[in-house]
């Protein structure tokens, strides 16, 4: 990264691209970035990001390569996978059907690439397949989220086929998730969703829901059972009926 100081024409391209998703301040910009706004003036007035991470997330979130933000060597793209901030006229109409906090609350999170299955497990990529667009209060911090579609009807009621859920990867701690619906994977890393019970306490039981499926139970013992857990499921939804 070129050294960190005020550069007018970074302030000038960053901005423009900025205003072209209906972001016009910097207490916006920071929104849309997960950050406080102390933290991005510095951005917002031309001084690069130290973090070449920070430096990605404004790319990301701007749809244009760090040359172009740079030196302007490019032509930025004008096709994004996502936008958090919309137009104004695009906010008025969505402020009259969804009310005006609609789109102050809600953040990207990535959609990996294959489903996770709800019954027996079947190997996935996680690499992201687009984004779920979700209320912010469901995912504090999004980095810590992944989310997969669901395939099977291995948890219905309470999950159906088709469904998203979001995994929450730093929820680990099995004495924690008593009752909670957890990813799991086997021993050749093919992940699935059941809900965990625990037997007697040091007795696993990866259970679904659905009970016509109650032969796809996973029964560990001790530390093994705490070595399958990938994350706690802490929200789904689905299609509207």
């Amino acid at each position: 990264m070129p050294e960190r100081l005020p550069d007018p024409e970074f302030a000038e391209r960053l901005q423009k691209e900025a205003r072209k998703r209906g972001i016009k301040k910097n207490n916006q910009f920071a929104k849309a970035l997960n950050k406080k706004a102390s933290g991005t003036e510095t951005w917002w007035k031309g001084s690069y990001p130290t973090y070449s991470s920070d430096f990605k997330k404004i790319c990301d979130l701007l749809g244009v390569s760090s040359d172009y933000l740079l030196f302007g060597k490019e032509t930025p793209p004008r096709i994004m996978n996502f936008r958090i901030i919309a137009t104004e006229q695009e906010k008025e109409l969505i402020e009259k059907t969804e009310g005006p906090f609609f789109l102050d609350n809600l953040v990207p999170i990535p959609i990996a690439r294959d489903p996770i299955h709800a019954g027996r497990p079947h190997l996935v990529r996680e690499d992201p397949d687009g984004f779920a667009v979700i209320y912010e209060k469901w995912a504090r911090k999004r980095d810590n989220y992944i989310v997969f579609r669901v395939k099977g009807d291995s948890m219905e009621p309470t999950i159906e086929d088709q469904w998203l859920v979001g995994i929450n990867f730093t929820r680990k701690e099995i004495l924690k998730l008593n009752e909670r619906i957890v990813a799991i994977k086997d021993e050749e890393d093919a992940v699935s969703i059941k809900r965990l019970k625990i037997i007697a306490g040091n007795h696993f039981l990866f259970m679904p829901d659905n009970p016509i499926r109650s032969k796809e139970t996973f029964v560990y013992d001790g530390k093994s059972a705490e070595e399958k857990i990938i994350g706690k499921v802490e929200w789904w939804c689905g299609r509207q009926k």
